[in-house]
């Protein structure tokens, strides 16, 4: 179903906008698409300074023992120098990550790989959730172009990238 390989990430920079939600009534399923939607559409992290490629990378922050988290979708940079107003930095450490490609055709498809990996592909490797690490969501020519043409409509392919200790 997935092709997970362990990969050995270098830390990422990333700058772009935030929003608070919880999993609380499925709240996030309500609010990231539309959130997401609006700054694909309108482009609005094209201009980023310092920006380092055309990719784009939504990064989830949990709270631990708590249904909120933070959703950040942005760009990475070789620098924090020049923050546009309005956006925001994280920063993701170096860290080893399980990562699987999949198709997503909207917001459903995140959270059945996210499941999949955490839930089943994990256990049966003999890896953990590393804690403290965001886990997050790549988004890069295998997505973009194909988003941008078809929407949800072509088989664009997102990869999930959640943090492991063995």
């Amino acid at each position: 179903m997935y092709e997970v390989k362990i990969t050995n990430q270098k830390e990422k920079k990333v700058v772009g906008l935030v929003l608070h939600t919880t999993f609380a009534e499925n709240k996030q399923a309500q609010e990231i698409p539309p959130f997401f939607h609006k700054i694909m559409e309108e482009d609005t992290l094209e201009n980023v300074p310092n920006r380092i490629n055309e990719n784009q990378i939504c990064v989830f922050v949990m709270k631990k023992g708590s249904p909120n988290f933070d959703y950040y979708m942005g760009v990475e940079v070789s620098s924090y120098e020049t923050i546009p107003e309005g956006m925001e930095t994280i920063t993701i450490p170096a860290s080893s990550f399980a990562a699987a490609p999949f198709i997503k055709r909207g917001n459903p498809d995140g959270l059945k790989a996210f499941k999949h990996l955490t839930e089943n592909w994990l256990p049966e490797k003999g890896y953990i959730l590393e804690m403290g690490v965001p886990m997050f969501i790549y988004y890069d020519e295998r997505f973009i172009p194909s988003f941008k043409d078809h929407g949800y409509d072509g088989t664009q392919i997102a990869e999930m990238n959640i943090p492991v200790e063995a």
